[in-house]
């Protein structure tokens, strides 16, 4: 997701739009906000497993893997030094019920047909039906082949 804004709210908000998001988040900070960063994150994305890079490409690298809340601890006893690069474990996989493909394929011809464009349409629903993306858009796919081939 490359540097967050300097501005707690910011940072937040920042992190809020990834919450949802499965895959990992990777991250670079200054050591001087380390902390604060790990912060928002613990209270945004609540307390994933998450590493922090130190020094990446350079003799004396290092990694510190544990909870953002024993990072939090850690860095605030001994302050990091150089290049910090945090990376995040995505969000947890849905324990919903997964929904049926003809829920998921009536929902997605709604919020087309409501004017909403298909790459959003296709991510609300999949966060919603606990449905990977691609899962949604090959699911849309293969509803337009059948009903070519019926015309």
């Amino acid at each position: 997701v490359g540097f967050p804004p300097r501005r707690p709210a910011k940072v937040r908000a920042f992190f809020a739009q990834y919450a949802a998001l499965r895959a990992t988040l990777i991250c670079y900070e200054s050591p001087n906000r380390l902390v604060e960063t790990l912060r928002a994150l613990h209270e945004v994305l609540g307390d994933r497993r998450a590493a922090v890079a130190l020094e990446l490409t350079k003799l004396f690298e290092s990694f510190v893997r544990a909870p953002l809340s024993a990072l939090i601890a850690q860095f605030q006893a001994a302050p990091p030094r150089g290049e910090v690069t945090l990376v995040v474990e995505g969000a947890p996989e849905p324990q919903g019920v997964r929904w049926k493909a003809a829920q998921v394929r009536a929902a997605l011809r709604q919020q087309l047909a409501e004017g909403v464009k298909r790459s959003q349409a296709a991510k609300q629903i999949a966060a919603q039906a606990g449905w990977d993306r691609a899962e949604v858009y090959a699911l849309d796919e293969n509803a337009e082949d059948a009903d070519d081939d019926q015309a």
